[in-house]
């Protein structure tokens, strides 16, 4: 099962509440969370991911975007919603 399938499943309401129907677990997530999570419900990958972050918050400084960008991955991973994070490279 790949990431965007996996997270698919997810429950996420409009406050940030999501609930994982196979694990039982659930989380909240902060607007940017929910950004990256939407993304990946649409298929993007991590680099297509960081550049749609880079357009939105065009303010940001790109090493801190990729940086949060895979430690969110990385929690992802940790709760068994995304694939290793160091196997797929921004």
């Amino acid at each position: 099962m790949t990431t965007s399938d996996r997270v698919r499943e997810l429950v996420i309401s409009e406050s940030g509440f999501i609930f994982d129907p196979v694990s039982g677990a659930s989380f909240s997530a902060n607007g940017s969370a929910r950004f990256i999570l939407d993304a990946l419900r649409e298929g993007r990958n991590e680099g297509q991911i960081l550049n749609m972050l880079r357009e939105e918050f065009a303010g940001a400084d790109r090493e801190n975007l990729e940086h949060d960008l895979q430690d969110f991955m990385r929690v992802l991973h940790s709760c068994g919603l995304a694939t290793d994070p160091l196997r797929d490279r921004l």
